[in-house]
C-alpha cells in the first residue's frame, strides 16, 4: 500500500489522501468516468450472497465508493460514508461501497469492528487485482507506467443514471462530499 496526497482546487485547496492498491497491469480497457456520462452497468454480489447490478438503483441517486479494508484513507471515509447515507436518506440517496480486491470473509470481519450503515458490494474473484468489472473503472496515477490505481475513488449518480461527479481520495473536511452528493440530488 502506498498513501499519497493530493492537492486539488475544490472551494479552495483540500488534501485528499489516496491508496495504491497495485500495480498489475489492467486486463480490460479502462472506463474513464466523467461528470455527464451514464454509470455503466455493473453486475457484483452483495454481503448476502445475492447479485445486484447499477442499473437495479436506477431511479435513486447514489454514491458509489470504491474501498478497500486495508486502505487508510477508505477506513477514515466510512464514518463520513454512514452520516451522509443516514443525512439524506429521506432524499432517497444510497451509498454503496464497492469493495475492491478483497475476499467476501475479510469484508464481513471488517464490517465487525467498523460498522457500515449502507450496502457493501463486492466482485467474487478472490484476492486477485485488477477485477474484470471493477478494475476498469478505478482511475490510475496520473503519470502511472504501470497502471497503479487510486482509492478511495467516489462516484455520485443523479436518479437519471447520470454522472453528476467524480472524487478521488478522501478529503477530511468533508466539504466536497456534501457537494458532490447536493450535486447528486439535483
Amino acid at each position: 500500500m502506498t498513501l499519497r496526497i493530493v492537492l486539488v482546487g475544490l472551494i479552495g485547496t483540500l488534501t485528499l489522501a489516496a491508496c495504491n492498491p497495485s500495480s498489475q497491469s489492467v486486463q480490460t480497457a479502462p472506463i474513464k468516468l466523467e461528470k455527464g456520462m451514464p454509470m455503466p452497468v455493473i453486475q457484483l454480489l452483495d454481503l448476502q450472497g445475492g447479485v445486484v447490478s447499477t442499473t437495479s438503483l436506477k431511479g435513486k441517486p447514489v454514491v458509489y465508493n470504491f474501498w478497500a479494508t486495508w486502505c487508510g484513507p477508505c477506513r477514515a471515509e466510512m464514518p463520513d460514508l454512514n452520516k451522509a447515507q443516514i443525512r439524506y436518506r429521506d432524499q432517497g440517496l444510497v451509498v454503496i461501497g464497492v469493495n475492491v480486491q478483497e475476499r467476501k470473509s475479510l469484508i464481513e470481519s471488517f464490517i465487525k469492528v467498523v460498522p457500515l450503515g449502507f450496502n457493501v458490494w463486492y466482485e467474487d474473484k478472490g484476492a486477485s487485482f485488477p477485477h474484470d468489472k471493477i478494475g476498469p473503472l478505478l482511475p490510475i496515477w496520473q503519470g502511472s507506467t504501470d497502471q497503479s490505481y487510486f482509492i478511495p475513488f467516489t462516484v455520485f449518480v443523479k436518479a437519471s443514471g447520470e454522472i453528476a461527479a467524480v472524487q478521488a481520495g478522501y478529503d477530511s473536511s468533508g466539504r466536497a462530499l456534501t457537494a458532490n452528493i447536493e450535486a447528486a440530488l439535483k
